[in-house]
């Protein structure tokens, strides 16, 4: 053995995984890391911003747009490849379940997590320490993303356990 990887042996393992994923698990996968690789330097560069205390509502805005201009743009892309490169599959039952059970634990993560964001909003208002509104909305923001991740999660372990 010389160190060199066999690109034959490669590619065949490569397309042989590939093939396993279905068409829609490709998008949930696709979904998932491209959430994780926006909004992971999104919050922590708003989590940096509060932490400075220079957290305001003009760099909400333009590092929101940004993101989302980049999470459309990515997923599109991946998307386009995705279906040039896999057979797309007639939507089934299994497919439905899987999605509705998806959904189910998106709704249910989202709304255990924006209870404790309205009482902390309400605590520190009472208690005179007042968050700003810029900080508020990044926190319901986040609820949203996580619920997000949470549906496209649901949806890579129903696939892959084959429920």
């Amino acid at each position: 053995m010389s160190g060199i990887p066999d690109n034959a042996l490669m590619s065949k393992i490569s397309s042989t995984s590939e093939s396993s994923l279905s068409f829609r698990e490709k998008g949930a996968w696709a979904c998932l890391l491209i959430t994780f690789a926006v909004f992971v330097p999104y919050f922590a560069q708003i989590f940096r911003l509060f932490a400075r205390e220079e957290l305001k509502t003009s760099s909400v805005i333009t590092a929101f747009f940004i993101a989302s201009f980049w999470q459309v743009l990515l997923n599109v892309v991946v998307q386009i490849v995705i279906v040039i490169r896999s057979r797309r599959e007639p939507k089934d039952e299994r497919d439905s379940a899987i999605e509705s059970k998806s959904f189910r634990h998106a709704y249910w993560v989202f709304a255990f997590l924006v209870w404790p964001v309205i009482m902390v909003a309400l605590v520190s208002t009472l208690a005179g320490h007042l968050l700003t509104p810029a900080f508020i909305s990044q926190m319901l923001f986040l609820c949203f993303v996580v619920a997000e991740a949470t549906r496209y999660l649901t949806q890579v372990v129903c696939y892959r356990r084959g429920s």
